[in-house]
């Protein structure tokens, strides 16, 4: 029951449609609507143990039966007289019956046979087990076994297509459910989704298989999945009518040694909020993967839609060594995706934490701010104060936010724009070109976050703060403590 439960779950956090709706209307940092890509890795793991728990359950099982494991695995015996050498044995009158019910089945099912032996023992000793009230574990309730058609259909062994007995056919559709779902797991582990998401991607379809396979090999199985595969359904046929667009890829650029920024010309129908993620597909580079980036552009500062992607992997690989080259080939996308920084601008005092790349979506959010604060649209912004820190590695790292930057430091964002920027890993003296007043802190070295946080909640402690994280694991695990220490709500942004 535990994996029919994990089935009926698996397909709902992926439903992306579902979730950017539900965030609309509720603000929440639990779990699930946070990060339900978190909770799809958390049910597939589980999923996989219970099944190997399955597997590991019947394999013990069947190691105390009188017959071969390899013979009861090909179903070389009959399901008929291995369940009156099972569990039906205590209602077996007498042993030569099974004998003459094996020799019957090794015969071929002659009808004669059946006609004079096999009928009375199917009337003597299984009826009572094989029926439709029957609560036996080995019982088949729809075979009541009062018919020849019927002692036939449960008399069949091995893998014949015509004779293939009903435990064989268990065992295959098991075999090929499992090594479907054991390569798709496989596939779904961090190292290899990261620098192979190409086989990611394409062994992820393998979730049809199991899919079909689970309800074929359990068909109570059906009752389970019916309604979360169904709800899949009309989530992907709304992406494919509502939010699959094909676009061109304008302009590409390589900013240090691990960075390319895309300019995609945006559709006239696409409308995004600052934060959001889109799905792309180059046809040209991989005409099978999509991968998800946050849009580093800003809805309310029109424009084209950017993305900043660091190089990372297979695909990003060879997206930067195209460089320049990748400009002007179509572009398929899907989208947009809401994300936790929905709702930041409601936030009175909100902190955006970022480290290297993670800056992505709170520079969407900063460039939100700067073109609604110069629009004079500042009655959509309820936040009294943006506070943003930004832990990143060298200079290269720095180059692509340097403009934005620039235009944050002006001294009409003084009382309402903080900047704290830290440089772990400066070269001669590189820091001095971004140490500037009114709005922007500089430093070298990695913060001291209970310092850091302690100044904030001092300073701020009359407003109500709420934290926004996007970056590494290991600093986010710091932060999220040091949010509990000073009972702060923190929302993270997961890539």
């Amino acid at each position: 029951e535990s994996i029919k439960f994990h089935a009926l779950l698996i397909l709902l956090p992926i439903l992306r449609n579902s979730f950017t709706g539900l965030r609309h209307f509720f603000r929440t940092h639990a779990f699930p609507l946070e990060h339900p890509v978190g909770v799809h890795k958390y049910l597939g793991h589980a999923l996989f143990t219970l099944t190997l728990f399955h597997i590991a359950g019947y394999t013990s099982y069947y190691a105390t039966l009188h017959a071969p494991f390899i013979d009861i695995l090909l179903g070389k015996e009959s399901d008929l007289v291995r369940t009156m050498n099972t569990n039906m044995y205590e209602f077996v009158t007498f042993d030569e019956s099974i004998d003459i019910v094996d020799q019957w089945t090794k015969d071929g099912f002659p009808k004669d046979v059946y006609e004079n032996k096999i009928r009375r023992i199917m009337w003597d000793d299984c009826t009572d087990c094989h029926s439709v009230s029957s609560t036996m574990t080995e019982a088949y309730t729809e075979l009541p076994l009062s018919t020849y058609e019927q002692v036939v259909k449960l008399g069949g062994k091995g893998y014949g297509f015509e004779t293939m007995s009903r435990k064989a056919w268990v065992h295959l559709t098991g075999i090929i459910t499992f090594l479907s779902f054991a390569i798709l797991w496989f596939f779904s582990l961090s190292y290899l989704r990261k620098h192979y998401h190409h086989l990611f991607y394409l062994t992820h379809y393998l979730f049809i298989v199991w899919f079909i396979g689970i309800m074929v090999h359990a068909p109570a199985t059906i009752y389970w999945c019916t309604i979360p595969c169904g709800l899949f359904l009309i989530d992907k046929i709304l992406h494919f009518i509502y939010r699959r667009k094909k676009t061109k890829l304008l302009k590409t650029e390589c900013i240090g040694s691990d960075i390319i920024v895309l300019d995609i010309e945006r559709p006239s129908s696409f409308k995004y909020n600052a934060g959001d993620v889109i799905f792309i597909c180059l046809p040209e580079l991989s005409r099978y993967e999509w991968h998800p980036f946050t849009m580093s552009s800003a809805p309310a500062a029109g424009g084209n839609i950017t993305l900043h992607i660091r190089n990372l992997g297979d695909w990003t690989e060879k997206l930067y060594l195209q460089g320049e080259k990748a400009a002007h080939q179509p572009i398929l996308m899907h989208g947009p995706y809401n994300t936790p920084t929905l709702h930041i601008l409601k936030s009175q005092v909100p902190v955006l934490i970022s480290t290297g790349i993670g800056a992505t979506p709170f520079a969407a959010i900063l460039k939100e701010w700067i073109a609604l604060n110069r629009q004079n649209k500042t009655n959509t912004i309820k936040s009294e104060k943006l506070i943003f820190i930004w832990v990143y590695r060298d200079a290269d790292a720095y180059l692509w936010m340097q403009d934005l930057l620039k235009k944050c430091n002006i001294d009409d964002y003084r009382d309402s724009l903080e900047i704290r920027l830290f440089l772990t890993r400066p070269q001669d003296r590189e820091a001095e070109n971004w140490i500037s007043e009114p709005c922007i802190r500089g430093t070298t070295g990695r913060p001291n976050w209970a310092e850091l946080f302690q100044e904030i909640v001092e300073r701020e402690a009359l407003k109500s703060l709420d934290i926004y994280y996007c970056g590494v694991e290991s600093v986010a695990l710091e932060i999220e403590e040091l949010c509990k220490h000073h009972h702060l709500s923190i929302y993270r942004e997961r890539f």
